[in-house]
C-alpha cells in the first residue's frame, strides 16, 4: 500500500516512465531478427517434413526469401500456394509459377503483370493446355519486343499439344526471331509435319535443332545427315534416334570430328563400331571404347589384337 505514496521510490520510477502516443508507437520499427533466427525459419520453409501449419506460418514471414522457399517446397499445400500467388514480391510469385502440383493456380499467374512470371507459367510442364493457348497470345511476345519469350517457352514446352505447336508454326511472325522456330524444333512433342517444314525453311541453327530432336523421323535424319552445315551433321551423329543408314552415310563422308560423335552414339550399330575401332585417329578409337553399347566380343578382339 505504501508503494503508491508520493515520494516513494517505486512511485518516482513510475512517474519517469514515458507515455507514448498511438501515433508514435506506430512509427516504431520492429527489431530485425538475427541471421540465425531467419535461417531457422528458412529451414522450416524448405523442410519436406514441415507440417502444413508451419508452412502457413512461414508463408506470411516478413522476409520474402522465406516465403519464396515455402513456394518452392514440393509439400506446400495448394491453399498456401494460392495465397503466395498474390504475394507482392515477384520472386515469390515466380516460385509459385514453377510449382507443378497445383495447375489451377497457373491460370491466375498467366495474367501476372510481370513478364518473367508469365514465362515461368509457359515453361511449367504441368500447365494445362487451355492456359498455354492463352499465353500464345501474350502481348510481350510480339515481334516488336526483342525479349518476348513467353511464346518461346510455350513452343518449347513438351506438354504443349501438337495442334497448338502446329498453329504456332503457321504464324506470320514465326521467323521474326530464330529463337521461336528453334524452340519448336527442339520440342519432343513437335509433330513430324512441323519438323519437316522447319527443316526445309530454317537456317543451320534450326535444322540442327531438328536433327537433335529425339522425335525426328528416321527418314528426315537420314536426309539431314547429308546437310551442308557441319553442326547439322554433328547433331545427326549424336542423336540416338538416328537410323543406321544415316550413321553409315556419316561414316563414309566425314572426318574424325564427326566420326567421334558417331562412335559415342549409343545406337550406333556394332558393325560400325567395329569398323571405327580400326580408324587411324586415336580420338575416334577412344570414343568407340567409351561407348557402353560396344559389344563385349568386339572389345575382347580389340584387346587381343593389341597384345
Amino acid at each position: 500500500m505504501a508503494t503508491n505514496v508520493p515520494g516513494s521510490n517505486q512511485y518516482r520510477a513510475r512517474s519517469r516512465t514515458p507515455v507514448l502516443s498511438a501515433d508514435l508507437v506506430g512509427q516504431l520499427r520492429p527489431v530485425p531478427a538475427s541471421p540465425a533466427v531467419v535461417a531457422v525459419r528458412c529451414a522450416q520453409a524448405a523442410s519436406p517434413v514441415s507440417s502444413p501449419e508451419v508452412l502457413r506460418l512461414r508463408a506470411v514471414d516478413p522476409e520474402w526469401w522465406v516465403r519464396q522457399t515455402v513456394a518452392i517446397n514440393p509439400r506446400c499445400p495448394s491453399q498456401v500456394l494460392a495465397q503466395l500467388a498474390r504475394d507482392e514480391e515477384t520472386a515469390v510469385r515466380h516460385a509459385v509459377a514453377d510449382h507443378t502440383s497445383c495447375p489451377t493456380i497457373l491460370r491466375q499467374l498467366a495474367s501476372d503483370p510481370n513478364e518473367e512470371v508469365r514465362e515461368a507459367v509457359a515453361e511449367n510442364r504441368a500447365c494445362p493446355p487451355e492456359i498455354l493457348e492463352i499465353l500464345v497470345a501474350d502481348p510481350a511476345s510480339d515481334a516488336s519486343n526483342p525479349r518476348g519469350l513467353v511464346r518461346w517457352y510455350v513452343a518449347g514446352n513438351p506438354a504443349c499439344p501438337p495442334e497448338l505447336l502446329g498453329r504456332l508454326s503457321q504464324r506470320d511472325d514465326l521467323w521474326a526471331f530464330t529463337s521461336l522456330p528453334v524452340a519448336l524444333a527442339r520440342n519432343p512433342a513437335c509433330p513430324p509435319g512441323v519438323l519437316s517444314v522447319l527443316a526445309a525453311q530454317g537456317d543451320g541453327e534450326v535444322r540442327a535443332a531438328v536433327a537433335r530432336n529425339l522425335a525426328c523421323p528416321g527418314a528426315m535424319l537420314d536426309a539431314l545427315s547429308r546437310d551442308k552445315r557441319q553442326e547439322v551433321r554433328w547433331a545427326v551423329a549424336q542423336n540416338p534416334a538416328s537410323p543406321a543408314e544415316a550413321l553409315e552415310q556419316l561414316c563414309k563422308h566425314s572426318g574424325p570430328d564427326t566420326l567421334k560423335f558417331v562412335a559415342r552414339n549409343r545406337s550406333c550399330p556394332p558393325v560400325l563400331l567395329e569398323r571405327l575401332l580400326k580408324h587411324a585417329d586415336r580420338g575416334v578409337v577412344n570414343a568407340v571404347l567409351d561407348n557402353l553399347s560396344l559389344p563385349r566380343h568386339v572389345l575382347a578382339m580389340y584387346q587381343l589384337a593389341r597384345e
